[in-house]
């Protein structure tokens, strides 16, 4: 459960870009279960998580791969020392900010210039999209009757009067990518359920300097906002589970020690961080869920579903790398667990 980064292949050079995925409308994400009207009955609902899941951002890198460089297999085209950070929300507007998920239906927003953030929960605040659909034949793609559908999702422009953003052409899913497999930017892809689009970009270097100052001082111990799913294995959750309750009673928070086999305890809450989270108005400490980690397209079936600390969920880590690492799997360890520090937690 190391903390390095990958290599690139002999002779290779291995690169660093950053990607901006812009949707094209709102964006579907569908985190777990299936979505099918066939499936459900009369009506169905949709409900869209605010962020895409990691396995989302990295097929659909692999796809682009696939298409600008040839015949590989989705699965390999990244190359095995892929590795990325994110996603995160990127807005910029007269003001420029960030947006960090927490799960479920929320997020953190950054307003970078400011260095100062909030909590906004996407439902209370009217910030999500509904319709409702009929489904189709697949043969036929006629209506079918009775097989009505609603799908609730997020539209990233319903936060542009946050950041004082109206009429902004710079947004969307940002992530740092590293590998020696890297597609090119500049394309219209996939994104998400329901058929979704988005236009993949090359963030801007000014753009991604200012995500920079989110990322964790490595080597520094300090307060930490997990940012996407970190999957565990089931040893470290049988380990973690019974501690959750009491710990958020007690006011104890998470600290996480990385390394082959990693340390997690519950300490007192240090009283400035818990000034912090109380005019946040946030009190997560840890959340436990549970996602599926992609699809393999080389066996044609899902990848394992595991147990997972949640977006969202706060920490204390003298981090190794910029991810939290709970699990041996290499195809969670590469894209899973981002780590964000904010202003004034650390």
């Amino acid at each position: 459960m190391g903390d390095s980064k990958g290599s690139a292949p002999a002779g290779v050079k291995r690169m660093e870009r950053w990607y901006l995925f812009k949707p094209i409308g709102p964006s579907f994400f569908r985190w777990k279960g299936e979505y099918s009207p066939q499936a459900r009955g009369p009506k169905a609902l949709g409900i869209s998580e605010i962020f895409p899941l990691p396995s989302t951002v990295a097929g659909a890198l692999a796809h682009l791969q696939v298409e600008q460089k040839g015949p590989n297999s989705p699965d390999k085209a990244l190359g095995e020392d892929f590795e990325m950070w994110g996603p995160l929300i990127y807005v910029k507007g007269k003001k420029r900010c960030a947006a960090v998920h927490a799960y479920p239906g929320g997020m953190i927003l950054v307003h970078l210039d400011e260095k100062k953030f909030e909590f906004i929960d996407a439902f209370k605040e009217a910030l999500v999209l509904q319709r409702v659909g009929v489904a189709l034949d697949y043969n036929t793609k006629a209506a079918m009757e009775g097989r009505l559908y609603s799908a609730m999702m997020f539209d990233l422009r319903s936060i542009f009067k946050k950041c004082d953003a109206d009429g902004s052409d710079v947004f969307g899913y940002a992530v740092k990518a590293y590998g020696s497999g890297l597609p090119e930017p500049n394309a219209i892809i996939k994104f998400g359920g329901e058929g979704r689009l988005a236009e993949v970009l090359e963030l801007r270097q000014e753009d991604a300097g200012a995500l920079k100052g989110l990322e964790p001082n490595v080597g520094s111990e300090e307060a930490l906002l997990l940012a996407s799913p970190a999957p565990m294995d089931v040893s470290v959750y049988n380990e973690i589970l019974p501690k959750i309750q009491e710990a958020s009673v007690k006011e104890e928070i998470l600290y996480y020690s990385p390394g082959a086999a990693p340390q997690l305890e519950f300490r007192d809450l240090p009283s400035q961080l818990k000034t912090e989270l109380e005019k946040l108005k946030f009190s997560r400490v840890a959340y436990i869920g549970s996602v599926g980690t992609g699809y393999d397209m080389a066996k044609n079936a899902r990848r394992p579903l595991y147990p997972a600390l949640m977006p969202g969920s706060i920490i204390v880590s003298k981090s190794q790398s910029e991810r939290m690492t709970l699990t041996k799997d290499p195809l969670v360890t590469c894209c899973w667990g981002s780590l964000i520090r904010l202003p004034d937690l650390s």
